[in-house]
């Protein structure tokens, strides 16, 4: 879906460019990406629904881990700009990067 959408952003950008031939040819491209998309986003339903419980739990894991990942940039410029002591450094480090791996311990 992503990237039709962007095939037909691009298509119409490029459709008001004077590249002397018709036009039309465009609106052909245009309209079958635009099937394209109507296809996919019934695809993407059909998985959502069949399989929503295991998309949402990977979502949040993903979501999760921005989250540990962000402290952890914000750990190393507070250890950078000499605000936390390297042992305390280690230790957030530590703990963050337990909680980033642990689903993978446990499989």
């Amino acid at each position: 879906m992503i990237i039709t959408r962007k095939v037909i952003k691009e298509l119409t950008e490029l459709k008001e460019i004077d590249f002397w031939f018709d036009k039309l040819v465009f609106d052909e491209i245009i309209e079958l990406y635009e099937k394209f998309t109507f296809m996919a986003e019934e695809r993407k339903n059909k998985c959502f629904s069949e399989h929503k419980i295991n998309i949402l739990w990977v979502e949040a894991r993903l979501m999760e881990k921005s989250i540990f990942k962000l402290e952890e940039k914000i750990i190393e410029e507070l250890y950078e700009k000499e605000i936390i002591t390297p042992k305390l450094y280690l230790k957030f480090k530590e703990e963050i990067e337990e909680n980033i791996y642990r689903d993978v311990r446990s499989i």
